[in-house]
């Protein structure tokens, strides 16, 4: 597997596990996907921006914020 594609399985795993967890706490449908996009557009700043994760960890609330 290359290691894109290992990346993208993890991302994959990571984000199903977190939908299961929400849908059986009680979560709103409409909050779930209001998360998602934000996640996805997170996910793709950070396909093609490259930065070290830290960079992310660092950056991730202030995109949160805009995304609104």
């Amino acid at each position: 597997m290359k290691d894109y594609e290992y990346q993208a399985y993890v991302c994959n795993n990571a984000i199903y596990g977190c939908l299961v967890q929400l849908k059986a706490s009680g979560v709103p449908d409409e909050d779930i996907m209001t998360m998602l996009k934000c996640m996805g557009e997170v996910l793709i700043k950070m396909s093609y921006l490259e930065h070290p994760i830290d960079y992310y960890i660092k950056h991730i609330e202030e995109w949160n914020i805009k995304a609104r």
